[in-house]
């Protein structure tokens, strides 16, 4: 009986013991990298005593992260089929094919299926769809939930069977509606070179473009990032420099992307973590290694 008075009494102290490490681990790695609300309210203030005002959330998390090594995917036959099968049905009717060569210096030979007001255009890596039967409306009310219903729906229907679904989503209110993008994901992180962006008017999804990467392998070290406070009192001179006016950034996430963000083509090459910076009046996001905290 004592035995087991005993082995009852060590077995409540390996628990207790247990929860006492589990809240030092979450602490330690989880607390101790994350923004405290003080943080947070310096450099919002900081930023509106220069006429930079953020809209939403921003990005408290700042652990180490590691990098990972990324390709680009090339559209296979079998994924062709199954995108052409589901925009205009198994048998294909009145579909014409055309191949046509573009200038690029890479990836320019593109094959063109078309039917009535809708086009699929394929090259090694990329997939274009156009809907030249739906307006684009450059006084348009859409609203932002209708415009995610609008990119679901058109995920669904045809890019649900290449890309994985789960994604992060977002959106940038746009003249002629919303842009809408889908990023693949990694470790929870967005992967800023895996993407489908739908263009959304009124009536739909008048455009889209889909280019895949896939992670090869990530590495053994991870590495400490800057958090988004420190990324900001930095960026403040280039975002005052880029807007004249009031500045807002309606947009900060942090993910992976390679860091010469103007070579489209690439066959294997390291993304880094790195913070996307959305700003109004700015048709491309500001990216900023989150290792370096420096501008690419």
């Amino acid at each position: 009986m004592n035995d087991n008075k005993a082995l009852n009494y060590l077995l409540s102290i390996f628990i207790i013991l247990n929860i006492i490490l589990a809240f030092g681990n979450y602490y330690k790695y989880v607390l101790s990298f994350r923004l405290s609300p003080e943080r947070l309210s310096q450099i919002t203030a900081y930023l509106e005593q220069n006429d930079i005002h953020i809209v939403g959330d921003l990005p408290t998390n700042y652990a180490s992260v590691a990098s990972i090594t990324i390709s680009p995917i090339k559209i296979s036959t079998i994924n062709r089929d199954i995108l052409l099968d589901n925009i205009f049905g198994e048998k294909r009717q009145d579909v014409t094919i055309t191949e046509i060569s573009s200038q690029a210096e890479y990836d320019n030979k593109h094959r063109v299926y078309k039917k009535d007001n809708i086009t699929l255009t394929f090259s090694t890596y990329q997939v274009a769809y156009t809907d030249s039967s739906i307006s684009i409306n450059y006084t348009s009310t859409l609203t932002k939930d209708l415009a995610l219903d609008y990119a679901k729906a058109y995920f669904n229907a045809y890019y649900s069977t290449i890309m994985d679904k789960k994604v992060k989503i977002s959106y940038k209110k746009e003249s002629y509606g919303a842009l809408i993008t889908y990023y693949e994901i990694y470790n929870n992180l967005p992967i800023f070179d895996s993407y489908m962006y739908m263009q959304i008017t009124d009536d739909g999804v008048f455009m889209s473009t889909m280019a895949l990467s896939e992670v090869k392998e990530e590495s053994i070290n991870q590495k400490e990032i800057y958090g988004v406070d420190q990324v900001l009192f930095n960026l403040q001179e280039i975002i005052k420099q880029s807007v004249n006016n009031q500045t807002y950034i309606n947009d900060i996430t942090i993910g992976y992307k390679r860091d010469v963000i103007n070579r489209a083509f690439f066959l294997k090459e390291e993304a880094h973590p790195t913070y996307k910076i959305d700003i109004v009046g700015l048709n491309t996001p500001l990216y900023v290694n989150a290792y370096t905290n420096e501008l690419k």
